[in-house]
């Protein structure tokens, strides 16, 4: 399939699961309804429109609110679902302004200038860290997707979920060392 798939690279000659493998929903259904009614039945093109209709409904994260919660440290992380990236950029940060605080407080300003250089610099990289992890999360969500509709892409094999299974050729090769 990947072979296959890496000689049409260009989307006029594509075949119709290029557009799924690219996350193109609207390209995929418009290659889908060129179908003859003759051929739906083979390339299961009703459940793969029932399947592409429902892409509005697939979880998402912001990356704009991301990296606004971000102004709390660990915020963005926390809501795209990145449990431990949230924690760390929480700790690092509030230990930074702690340690810039209290070298402030004893009279350390060269030190406390250098603290508050490098927990600044960790602040935006929390930020910037929030919003590319909505981006990363939204992708990979999409990438879930794909990957659960290549199951109707087999020719000629029978849709998810029906009783009968069809055979299907089967190529494997074994290498040891």
């Amino acid at each position: 399939y990947r072979l296959w798939l890496a000689r049409y690279r260009n989307k006029k000659e594509s075949p119709r699961g290029f557009y799924i493998d690219q996350t193109d929903w609207a390209a995929a259904q418009n290659a889908f309804a060129k179908i003859s009614a003759a051929q739906r039945g083979r390339y299961h093109v009703d459940e793969l429109e029932r399947e592409l209709s429902d892409t509005s409904r697939l979880p998402s994260r912001s990356p704009g609110l991301a990296g606004a919660l971000s102004l709390v440290p660990g915020a963005g992380q926390f809501y795209c679902q990145r449990y431990e990236d949230a924690l760390i950029a929480f700790a690092v940060n509030i230990g930074l302004f702690w340690a810039a605080h209290d070298a402030f407080d004893q009279d350390q300003y060269a030190l406390g200038g250098l603290l508050s250089f490098v927990g600044l610099g960790f602040y935006a990289g929390n930020i910037y860290s929030a919003v590319g992890d909505a981006h990363k999360f939204n992708q990979r969500q999409k990438q879930r997707f794909a990957e659960s509709l290549k199951r109707y892409l087999i020719v000629g094999s029978a849709p998810p979920g029906d009783a009968a299974i069809l055979p299907q050729p089967l190529l494997s090769f074994q290498v040891r060392f």
